[in-house]
């Protein structure tokens, strides 16, 4: 179970990592502001959640 979900945190990060997709502000266009690519941000943040997770996971399977 644990080695399941090891494979599913790498698969994810393996797609964030090559992934593109824009993720920009709704409320950017209405307020005359420029809109701003968000998506690189958002998946650092979630890359470094699931690195995190992954540790944690890895050192559970160590000890069992």
């Amino acid at each position: 179970m644990i080695q399941e979900q090891i494979t599913a945190i790498e698969a994810r990060i393996e797609f964030l990592k090559q992934d593109t997709t824009k993720i920009i502000s709704p409320w950017a266009q209405p307020t005359g502001c420029t809109p701003y690519n968000h998506g690189p941000y958002f998946r650092k943040l979630e890359i470094k959640r699931l690195k995190a997770r992954l540790k944690t996971l890895q050192k559970k399977l160590a000890k069992c």
